[in-house]
């Protein structure tokens, strides 16, 4: 798999959406013919150090004067439950690319911490754990707000805003 921080490309931090992220992911990029055979099935956006996406890499094309690379993406649902998590490895700074491969052991790691029901329906996403004992809810917006709590049941909301500071 191949990862690309989006960070500094987005032109919302709040922006999320599946256009956005791919209209950051449509430029050409650097990455040899080598790391591009051994790590070019999939790629992941990270933005703020978490998962923001994941594709299919269908077609490369390389600029044989430039010698980049641009993509062409399609779904991968299998990892629609990786959304909002940390990111395996996140970019350093002084780091010379954006476009950077992930071990596989990050891989496994990652695919280890799949939950045994994930169910996402208008935005929302609950994955619970293998045990039971534990679920994460993800929202629309990363501007949750728990309404109640209360017998063992979180109410969750999204404000009319994002969060506003008072005058």
């Amino acid at each position: 798999m191949l990862a690309v921080d989006v960070t500094s490309f987005l032109p919302d931090p709040d922006s999320r959406s599946d256009q956005a992220l791919r209209a950051c992911l449509d430029q050409s990029w650097t990455i040899s013919r080598a790391a591009l055979d051994r790590n070019g099935d999939e790629l992941m956006a990270i933005a703020d150090g978490r998962i923001a996406g994941v594709w299919t890499i269908t077609t490369t094309h390389r600029d044989p004067e430039s010698n980049t690379v641009t993509f062409e993406l399609g779904e991968a649902p299998q990892w629609d439950w990786a959304i909002g998590r940390t990111a395996p490895r996140s970019r350093s700074l002084g780091q010379a690319s954006w476009l950077r491969s992930v071990p596989q052991i990050y891989l496994t790691d990652l695919w280890d911490q799949q939950p045994a029901v994930s169910e996402a329906k208008q935005g929302w996403t609950l994955d619970v754990a293998a045990d039971g004992r534990s679920a994460i809810v993800r929202g629309p917006s990363p501007h949750l707000q728990i309404v109640s709590l209360a017998d063992g049941t979180a109410t969750l909301a999204l404000p009319e805003s994002p969060r506003q500071e008072e005058p």
